[in-house]
């Protein structure tokens, strides 16, 4: 069929080297792949601005003549052997297509473009404690930027970008440059003065960190004099030295960090040429990428990439129905995490992991006692993964359960629906961080 030959000319196109053959053949060979495919609209194959072709993994073998009419796209694995621009990338075998910045053969990653496509190749990731637009990896990990990026191995090397512009090498780390928040961003105290004399010495280790928040900065001078970043410059194996003690002294301290507002993108590259591979993706798997108004104009943007409109985030504004009754809130703040409206069936009574009567009625009971196996009204142990921080006294529920419901994303409606919420009497004297 039609469709076969095509597959099989893009297959052959992506296979030869492009060294041994003269360039007429090879003018030949594309221009007969061009013809063919011209004359099938709904097989999309463009030549694009790559520089040369690379190794290609082959999907297309195990394609039967039932996948016949399924329209696929050519998705590299990195920008290694791609000109300067926004392209779709697929960094690994069996994880997800997402949109990046090409810049000098590095990948720049910008959460602008797609968030929810990229942050799944995070170790793991969290909210800073008091905005959104920036996130680091979960507290209890403590990794450097390069063991954060789970695609990078110890051969990669890595990049700032200014307002998430270009990939320069840095003047101090050189390739293994990358972005780490200051101690304001994740910590309950921090310094608030800047840690950097005016002799350029630091009067905390990291105080005269280059900072590139906002619109960056062209000297040391400017760009030292901070009391919080989001966008420092680190090497990129720098672990972080945020233990309890640190965090409650007001110590300086860091962490990796990525923001979705610009500021800075952290670019890396694998070394190794031959690692870069061709896939073939369904034209389904490319997700929609927002092209901010401020987006610099000299970016080129390939013709693949699919445009995010606001008729597209729109189309389904119907939101799906969760209710809720006591049962969900017996054990844990309840955490929601996906879209939806929420909706309580009943009155709900707050007493997380409350002692059983039969406990309270021990004359020995003390609700105070810290040497017993469980805390009462505190999370458990084997609640570690999903209320953080208790036990190694750094994370979100270092304090205990601070909330009845916590809102985690977005387009969330909570509807009453004539009950309440309220903290037992109880729990309300054990637990004044409410």
């Amino acid at each position: 069929s039609c469709n076969k030959i095509i597959r099989q000319c893009m297959q052959f196109r992506f296979e030869i080297d492009y060294q041994l053959f003269y360039p007429n053949m090879l003018y030949l060979l594309l221009s007969f792949c061009a013809c063919v495919i011209g004359s099938t609209a709904d097989v999309p194959f463009k030549y694009g601005r790559r520089k040369k072709t690379a190794s290609t993994l082959n999907q297309h073998d195990d394609i039967d003549d039932g996948d016949a009419d399924v329209a696929t796209i050519s998705v590299h694995t990195s920008c290694v052997n791609l000109e300067d621009g926004v392209y779709y990338i697929k960094p690994t075998a069996d994880g997800a297509v997402i949109p990046v910045i090409c810049s000098n053969w590095y990948t720049m990653i910008d959460l602008s473009l797609n968030f929810d496509a990229i942050v799944p190749y995070f170790s793991s990731w969290a909210y800073a404690k008091s905005d959104t637009y920036l996130i680091g990896p979960a507290l209890n990990e403590m990794i450097s930027w390069r063991d954060w990026w789970s695609v990078a191995d110890d051969t990669y090397t890595f990049r700032s970008a200014s307002n998430c512009h270009k990939c320069y090498s840095d003047d101090t780390y050189g390739d293994n440059s990358a972005y780490y928040m200051s101690s304001y961003y994740f910590c309950f105290s921090t310094t608030m003065d800047p840690q950097c004399d005016a002799d350029g010495s630091e009067l905390s280790p990291g105080g005269c960190a280059w900072c590139d928040d906002g619109s960056g900065h062209n000297d040391l001078d400017a760009a030292s004099v901070w009391t919080k970043c989001t966008s420092l410059r680190f090497d990129a194996d720098t672990l972080p030295n945020s233990d309890h003690y640190n965090c409650v002294t007001h110590t300086l301290i860091f962490r990796p960090s990525a923001v979705t507002n610009r500021d800075g993108c952290v670019c890396y590259k694998d070394p190794n040429k031959k690692n870069d591979f061709v896939y073939e993706v369904p034209l389904t798997e490319l997700p929609p990428v927002t092209i901010s108004d401020s987006f610099p104009t000299d970016i080129i943007i390939d013709p693949s990439i699919i445009i995010a409109t606001d008729e597209e985030a729109n189309d389904d504004d119907t939101l799906p129905t969760i209710y809720l009754s006591q049962l969900d809130f017996n054990e844990g703040t309840y955490r929601i995490q996906s879209r939806g409206e929420y909706v309580l069936t009943e009155n709900i009574v707050l007493t997380f992991n409350a002692p059983a009567p039969d406990v309270e009625a021990d004359p020995d009971f003390s609700p105070n006692a810290y040497d017993v196996a469980e805390l009462y009204w505190y999370p458990r142990h084997d609640q570690e993964d999903k209320y953080p921080g208790l036990y190694t006294y750094h994370g979100k529920y270092t304090l205990g359960f601070f909330a009845g419901i916590s809102i985690e994303c977005d387009d969330v409606v909570i509807n009453l629906n004539g009950f309440g919420l309220s903290m037992d009497y109880k729990f309300y004297f054990q637990q004044r961080f409410f």
